[in-house]
């Protein structure tokens, strides 16, 4: 396998900047694909502000995942009570975290009256199990496709006028939400006023120039859901210094990955942590890695505890690409011990073992790393069982290794690759499977996904 096709497959898949070597595009939604910025760093701070969104720690909204989308429009939707999409356009907005925290919040309290349960959706003939599988199919990585973005067809879903076309709820539903953010705020003693500036602020320089009747049908004027908010609580204070600290770094990471280095560089020129965190980045993306690499090791001199795997994680990522694998795959292994519980680390650890298909000694290195995922029943990415069906084949384990692609493929809606990959696995015989179990388990996750996509 050439350096550029594994350069293509980590840096584009995981590293998450998907556009170094691709044109800009203005939306995230383009031609029907949909792209997702992948960033543990900045997914955990957003993670936090969901579960202290929740009402008790026993809500399953606790429990949602956040995902970034690659969209410089100003908005952020759920499909189901499990997942949160923000566009990164919203972020990269916001002054503050307590804006942000505002709209997961209000996203949280849609989950929290099951309102994806009485939305209205566009395609009507298209299962819930099925809209799942096409949004998560946004997580399917290049190796899926071909193609250096991080993208699927979604097509019958998402139009090209944005996100905001996936579902739409009625006026009380919005507001209802709007109180849930608020009383979220409010059990964080967070002040709102961050949430009426934002509202304020999206009014002017955003919603005002949508073309659609669909937003005006299903959300309530901006300045009188700035009224209404305002008139709910009148006291709280700021985010404590290190959720902002948090939340400026992830900040100019989404930034440096949605933008163009140049701008990067022009908008964040600082000795600022999150500068040089940024800068790092648009360093990377011009392919001056030495450069980025001095960044990145002088900002681990001064790490605090929770930064330091991501440090050496985006080490390894620069060291990885840049050629020097074997330096690139120890400075993942770093980033592992300083946090072995990072299903993101791990994944990235394991695709990069894989992709040196001359090092034998990795593949059951690599087997490892993303069965542990599995095991930490974090295995909700399709790239992850992509990546772990071709583990399981170099370690000549064909039973699990096609249950991983039916696997995979169920997740993408494609029941009969999905259906095709059982009966391979059925032909091989569990035979010298070592985790017949574990493989017997998920087949049945794999027929039961078939169930719901046929009907």
């Amino acid at each position: 396998m050439g350096m550029q096709l594994v350069v293509r497959r980590v840096f584009a898949c995981l590293v998450c900047l998907v556009l170094c070597c691709v044109p800009r595009l203005p939306d995230a939604i383009a031609g029907g694909r949909v792209y997702i910025v992948r960033d543990e760093q900045s997914e955990a701070i957003l993670d936090l502000m969901v579960s202290r969104s929740c009402q008790s720690e026993s809500d399953a909204a606790c429990k949602a995942k956040v995902y970034i989308v690659n969209d410089d429009n100003i908005n952020a939707f759920i499909v189901d009570r499990g997942r949160v999409f923000i566009n990164a356009g919203t972020i990269k907005a916001a002054a503050n975290p307590e804006a942000i925290f505002f709209v997961l919040a209000h996203e949280i309290g849609h989950i929290s009256g099951r309102h994806y349960v009485t939305r209205s959706m566009y395609n009507d003939k298209v299962s819930k199990l099925q809209m799942l599988s096409t949004i998560m199919g946004v997580m399917a990585s290049s190796i899926l496709t071909d193609n250096q973005d991080v993208m699927i067809a979604a097509s019958d879903l998402i139009s090209t006028t944005g996100s905001l076309n996936v579902v739409k709820y009625t006026k009380e539903q919005e507001k209802h939400a709007d109180y849930y953010a608020a009383c979220a705020l409010k059990r964080n003693d967070i002040s709102l006023k961050y949430a009426i500036d934002f509202f304020i602020y999206c009014s002017k320089n955003y919603v005002k120039d949508l073309n659609t009747k669909e937003y005006w049908q299903t959300h309530p004027d901006a300045v009188y859901r700035a009224s209404y908010i305002q008139g709910l609580f009148k006291d709280g204070r700021s985010l404590n210094d290190m959720l902002q600290y948090k939340f400026a770094i992830a900040k100019a990471k989404i930034t440096a990955y949605t933008s163009s280095p140049n701008y990067t560089l022009k908008l964040y020129n600082g000795n600022d942590r999150p500068s040089l965190y940024a800068t790092a980045i648009a360093k990377t993306k011009q392919h001056r890695y030495e450069e980025a690499l001095s960044i990145v090791r002088s900002m681990l001199d001064k790490a605090q505890t929770f930064e330091q795997p991501y440090l050496h994680e985006m080490l390894g990522q620069i060291l990885y690409i840049s050629g020097d694998v074997a330096s690139g795959i120890k400075e993942m292994r770093i980033a592992l011990n300083c946090n072995p519980t990072s299903h993101g680390i791990m994944l990235e650890t394991a695709i990069m073992l894989l992709d040196n298909a001359n090092h034998k000694k990795y593949d059951k290195e690599a087997l490892d790393l993303i069965q542990n995922i599995i095991e930490m029943k974090r295995a909700d990415d399709p790239m992850l069982w992509h990546y772990f069906s071709i583990a399981l084949a170099r370690n000549n384990d064909y039973y699990f290794h096609n249950i991983a692609l039916a696997r995979k493929n169920a997740m993408l809606g494609e029941a009969k690759f999905a259906r095709y990959a059982l009966e391979k696995a059925l032909a091989y015989g569990t035979g010298k499977s070592k985790s017949t179990a574990l493989a017997n388990d998920i087949k049945e996750e794999v027929l039961f996904m078939l169930e719901q996509l046929e009907k």
